[in-house]
């Protein structure tokens, strides 16, 4: 089992033309998700039913479990205790890491940590994760403040950023060099969807 992470779904379907009752499943979710973000006063997500043709940065499309896991256990230091973190070891338990159920059980402010994995994130602005039990996965994220969280813990992970964005192939190959921890590997490999 793993978490597959998908962009312009409502599009995809439409292009791919097979699949009429995904199609209406992908806009009723949808339609959930605005109902939420009105009922919280924010503004509608209008998903575009067209994209560019764009090629993904990332060489994966599902990551195991434990792997989320442990970039959870990154940004939970990163945002709490950036100075205590280290590495997973081997047969260190992420999920229930002091640091990640704080994140869940106390704080619930992570776009991240706090997501269930099975519901929306949406790209506008807002603090805290919208809950409602009515949804697919119970939650809508916002894609902003998640991405404000991967940036927090790139240091960690030893990932460059240049103005909130990875560098350059060539840049990054030298940061790749630079660490040798199986951990950290896996934390970084999971946070960019690259290897190494």
């Amino acid at each position: 089992m793993g978490l597959g992470i998908f962009v312009g779904e409502l599009a995809w379907r439409l292009a791919d033309g097979r699949d009429s009752e995904g199609v209406e499943e992908c806009r009723r979710g949808l339609a959930e998700v605005n109902r939420v973000l009105a009922e919280h006063g924010l503004p509608p997500h209008v998903e575009p039913e067209l994209l560019p043709n764009f090629r993904s940065r990332s060489r994966l499309d599902h990551m195991p479990y434990s792997w989320i896991a442990d970039l959870h256990r990154a940004i939970a230091y990163a945002r709490r205790a950036p100075t205590e973190f280290t590495p997973v070891r081997q047969g260190e338990d992420s999920f229930n890491d002091v640091r990640v159920v704080y994140e869940r059980s106390v704080a619930r402010d992570s776009h991240l940590v706090c997501h269930s994995g099975e519901g929306y994130y949406v790209p506008i602005d807002f603090p805290r994760l919208l809950d409602d039990g009515r949804i697919k996965g119970g939650t809508v994220g916002s894609s902003q403040r998640a991405l404000k969280e991967l940036i927090q813990v790139a240091p960690l992970l030893r990932i460059s950023i240049e103005d909130n964005m990875l560098p350059t192939r060539r840049r990054r190959r030298s940061t790749k060099r630079s660490t040798r921890s199986t951990a950290r590997i896996t934390n970084r490999f999971t946070w960019s969807g690259k290897r190494g």
